[in-house]
């Protein structure tokens, strides 16, 4: 005859009493069931989900800029064993091993996910943050800083950069190694010129003029 009980135990589970039950088990698990039939008989059953961690998705990034030209965006896929992949880039999907020549749209934190899948259709996915850069490697050659909020500092399209800042007389008066885009209050109207030397060591040279 039909049991009249089932009980469900196993990872992250215990004496679940069900009939059926659904499991999403990140790693091969084994479950035990046990009937209990009306002439007292409890039979135990297993039953072991495999789960092929044999295709999970990693990738690695790099963003490299130069003086005065939009960034670029490098992915590596460093997945093995995968059937096909889609990414979700910001509101886009691209359905491809790794996208190409691709941009956001303007600066800020982004997620990133890559979603792979195996010969079953099987998904395993990753999400990194990717941190792209405001104003895109522009650098201004005027600033206004009176305080109105707009303009007043030299403000660069480079992070984690160096900064010196040097008077018409070629006096250093300002240097950073990791620059928060904060000069310019205070300074004098005049030109200034720049060395901005990037993250990956390209020297950036120019100038700048501050008018009140």
């Amino acid at each position: 005859g039909k049991a009249t009980k089932f009980t469900w135990s196993g990872p992250s589970m215990k004496d679940t009493v069900a009939s059926q039950i659904t499991v999403k088990p990140l790693q091969t698990s084994t479950y035990t069931v046990k009937g209990e039939y009306p002439d007292g008989c409890k039979p135990l059953r297993t039953v072991t989900v495999t789960i092929d961690n044999s295709f999970k998705p990693d990738f690695d990034y790099a963003i490299t800029q130069d003086c005065d030209k939009p960034y670029e965006l490098v992915f590596t896929n460093k997945t093995t064993n995968a059937s096909s992949f889609t990414w979700a880039l910001g509101s886009d999907s691209l359905k491809a091993a790794v996208p190409q020549n691709y941009r956001f749209q303007k600066g800020g934190t982004y997620s990133v996910t890559l979603k792979a899948y195996n010969k079953l259709g099987c998904e395993m996915l990753v999400t990194k943050n990717i941190e792209i850069p405001d104003n895109d490697g522009k650098v201004p050659n005027v600033i206004t800083p009176n305080n109105d909020g707009k303009n007043d500092n030299f403000v660069i399209g480079f992070k984690n950069a160096t900064v010196e800042i040097y008077n018409r007389y070629g006096k250093q008066i300002f240097i950073s190694k990791d620059y928060q885009n904060d000069w310019g209050k205070g300074i004098s109207s005049g030109t200034y010129y720049y060395i901005l030397t990037t993250p990956t060591g390209v020297d950036c040279k120019g100038w700048v003029t501050v008018v009140d």
